[in-house]
């Protein structure tokens, strides 16, 4: 409902609903909330996900489920 056809709005997963309406609906996370979803963040290489539970790492570690010594 903002005015641009669905076709036409990102979609980086390429499932057929663009990434706000996915995000929106609960179907894909935004951990970091920069808009895109966190599997998009991962396979483009924007985050890393080193122990492939998909989430990116930094998310990881800042909610404790992960540690970073360094």
């Amino acid at each position: 409902a903002n005015g641009i056809p669905d076709e036409c709005e990102p979609d980086c997963n390429g499932n057929g609903i663009p990434d706000v309406c996915d995000l929106a609906s609960g179907t894909a996370q935004d951990c970091n909330g920069n808009g895109i979803p966190d599997s998009c963040d991962i396979a483009s290489g924007l985050s890393t996900d080193c122990d492939g539970n998909g989430v990116p790492d930094s998310c990881d570690i800042a909610a404790g489920t992960a540690q970073d010594c360094n």
